[in-house]
């Protein structure tokens, strides 16, 4: 199992430093990072006495960072591609009733979409390197395990553990209705408002499994820090018993809601022109 996950690891491509070529690799990539927007706004005065318009607005991002391991591979934990779609509306109404009167009317929504995962990484199951179809049945969320080493090599596998892992939605609604006008001396108003919000998300953070290794397993004595950790992985033997930092995660997904509404009168009262 760990020789076949192992393959995985980009090719040296220095000579590296030391007894283990500590700095054998070298990458330069660039980081990706668009955004695109745009707005559109409409105005109607179909009647004297109203007023029609909408707006809406849509937005785009997509950023990450280089693929580090190479373009091909899906090992690097430290790659992630947010995909970040938004939009916007508000259609409203203004309509004046009479020469002391107005009644306007608002409906808005707004929706995002935030998406932070490596693409190439969801999808698996444990079951593909080696691990028990038992223990691939538990894991919430499919992706690659994530493989860490304690000395000199660098981690390998999902990016939930160091968490570039992150999925979230949010919705609103909101509706409204305001009148006002004048008698006499009072300027009176009132209105309602409703709003209904919606929130999805989750926080993958070792949902395929986070294994460690150090050198113990390999050195002359259990602490004499004179062995490898990746030769420690090779031979499928982690951190000793007590010492272990590697675990699974039951990653909870949640979904919520909140309506809200609230109303309001107000009356503002003129003692005279200037009062």
């Amino acid at each position: 199992m760990c020789s076949s996950i192992s393959q995985n690891f980009p090719v040296p491509n220095q000579a590296g430093e030391g007894a283990y070529h500590v700095n054998n690799y070298n990458y330069n990539g660039l980081d990706p990072n668009n955004g695109q927007q745009f707005d559109v706004r409409v105005d109607d005065n179909q009647f004297h006495n109203q007023h029609l318009y909408g707006r809406f607005s849509y937005g785009h991002l997509y950023f990450g960072n280089a693929l580090a391991y190479g373009a091909n591979s899906i090992w690097d934990p430290n790659t992630y591609r947010n995909t970040t779609p938004e939009f916007d509306a508000l259609l409203a109404d203004d309509l004046t009733l009479g020469s002391k009167s107005v009644l306007q009317l608002r409906y808005s929504f707004a929706r995002q979409h935030e998406n932070q995962v490596d693409p190439g990484q969801g999808g698996h199951s444990l079951t593909e390197f080696g691990f028990p179809s038992s223990l691939a049945s538990e894991v919430d969320y499919p992706t690659l395990p994530y493989i860490g080493f304690g000395n000199f090599t660098s981690a390998l596998g999902s990016g939930d553990v160091n968490g570039w892992y992150f999925l979230f939605a949010s919705e609103s609604s909101d509706a409204s209705a305001t009148w006002r006008t004048v008698i006499g001396k009072n300027e009176i108003s009132a209105g309602a408002e409703y709003q209904k919000m919606f929130l999805n998300e989750g926080f993958p953070t070792a949902s395929a499994g986070s294994f460690s290794f150090d050198d113990t397993a390999t050195s002359s004595t259990t602490f004499a820090d004179d062995g490898y950790d990746f030769a420690s992985f090779l031979i499928g033997m982690g951190q000793p018993p007590g010492y272990e930092s590697g675990n699974f995660s039951k990653d909870i997904f949640t979904a919520e809601s909140s309506p809200d509404y609230g109303f309001f009168a107000q009356d503002n009262y003129h003692l005279s022109p200037s009062v």
